[in-house]
């Protein structure tokens, strides 16, 4: 286990009874988001979470990334 991983797991320990597991899950589901934002294609968000375009359009999904940026898209077109 690195040594991020073991301050996450002693981290997530202490705090409200949270897995490891889960909270790893979720910290990679927000890096991903992070990385859509920065620009990341729907592939390279795929690639980084090991789950293809289909995959990551889920999650992003989930985080309301996908929704807000297809609704600022239509609201651009318009104009």
């Amino acid at each position: 286990m690195s040594t991020q991983e073991q301050a996450a797991s002693s981290t997530t320990s202490q705090s409200e009874g949270c897995n490891d597991a889960g909270y790893l899950a979720w910290r990679t589901q927000l890096e991903a988001g992070r990385l859509y934002e920065k620009g990341a294609s729907l592939r390279e968000v795929g690639e980084f979470l090991g789950t293809g375009r289909a995959g990551a359009f889920l999650t992003l999904s989930r985080l309301g990334l996908i929704g807000d940026c297809i609704t600022s898209r239509i609201a651009e077109d318009a104009q």
